[in-house]
């Protein structure tokens, strides 16, 4: 029982707890401005908890929620890919490509798109590592080098995928409601965090962001684990670029980069309580936050705001995220000094 209770008071104290009552208060508002509840309606049925609606959300979260997983995990570990927008517009156009030029069946190509990601995450990593580039740098740059890949696979125009089990893929919901593409990126995130929490390369990941000189005296090898979290963002990013081919039945060369889910992602990631500078954070966090951010999108829409002003408040949200990350860097510098005087 006390540990119950003390796993309680850390989740009611952490940034969790408050980003649900945030989420809580938000779909309140949803409800009252977009249904008839105010005058003796149902909530249910009509508005935001419309089955549509509903629906759109969850979609909506899909890629921005794999790349959340694969960017908690990296930032974490003290880096981070700015190229995860860019990397699933490639894979898209390889799968689309193959699909359309070969007779190899759809879970064929999908495997060899996971192998190409694999590739791709060992390529940073020895960049990092090896050449020492800085991961900033390293992965703005091959961001670009994937688009314009990505660009000549397509040809600058849309290639469609006709393949019916594949797209079953995106079809598929539990109780006529939730895809199950969401609900694999939400299982991905859980399994991320018991991996982080119980695990010891968990352990490994958190040692590595927060201090990777004192990790590498202490025996651990930062080497592998960044690696090993460099592989994990692009097979995560994979996975979520080609459930976004089996939604839209297309591969496009621009509607990744454009729509930016990275930057959602990364949003999310560091309102849950990821650490910029890692070594900090965990998962279940970055999934509230995540949430928070596409119903704050649907209430703006709700209210037929200008989409522009959807597009600040993301960067808003990662603009406090990051205000937040600096205030809790020097809440822990200034317990740390009193420690030691």
């Amino acid at each position: 029982m006390p540990k119950k209770s003390n796993a309680f008071k850390r989740f009611a104290s952490g940034t969790g707890f408050k980003l649900l009552i945030i989420l809580i208060i938000l779909i309140i508002i949803a409800v009252l401005i977009s249904s008839d509840v105010l005058h003796g309606g149902s909530p249910f049925g009509k508005g935001f908890f419309s089955t549509v609606n509903l629906r759109s959300l969850f979609y909506q979260m899909v890629v921005p929620l794999f790349m959340m997983c694969g960017l908690g995990m990296l930032l974490i570990g003290g880096n981070i890919d700015l190229s995860v927008a860019a990397q699933a517009t490639l894979f898209n156009a390889f799968f689309a490509v193959m699909c359309r030029d070969t007779s190899l069946p759809w879970w064929v190509i999908f495997i060899m798109a996971l192998v190409i990601a694999a590739i791709v995450g060992l390529l940073h990593a020895f960049m990092v590592l090896r050449l020492h580039f800085p991961a900033f740098i390293a992965t703005i740059g091959m961001s670009s080098v994937y688009t314009g890949i990505a660009g000549w696979l397509l040809n600058l125009t849309n290639v469609n995928v006709n393949n019916a089990a594949f797209l079953s893929i995106a079809k598929t919901t539990v109780f006529k409601l939730i895809p199950l593409t969401f609900l694999l990126g939400v299982v991905l995130v859980f399994i991320c965090q018991f991996i982080l929490s119980k695990t010891t390369f968990g352990r490994n990941c958190f040692a590595a962001g927060g201090n990777a000189f004192a990790s590498r005296l202490a025996g651990i090898n930062t080497g592998r684990t960044t690696t090993i979290l460099f592989v994990l963002c692009s097979v995560f990013t994979c996975l979520g670029g080609l459930f976004y081919v089996s939604q839209t039945k297309k591969a496009d060369p621009t509607a990744l980069t454009g729509s930016a889910p990275n930057m959602t992602a990364l949003s999310a990631v560091m309102l849950g309580g990821v650490a910029f500078s890692g070594g900090t954070g965990g998962m279940t966090g970055p999934l509230i936050a995540l949430l928070v951010m596409r119903v704050l999108d649907n209430v703006l829409t709700i209210l037929s705001v200008k989409t522009y002003w959807n597009t600040f408040a993301v960067g808003a949200l990662l603009i406090v995220a990051l205000i937040m990350d600096y205030l809790q860097a020097e809440k822990r510098r200034k317990a740390l000094l009193a420690a030691v005087q």
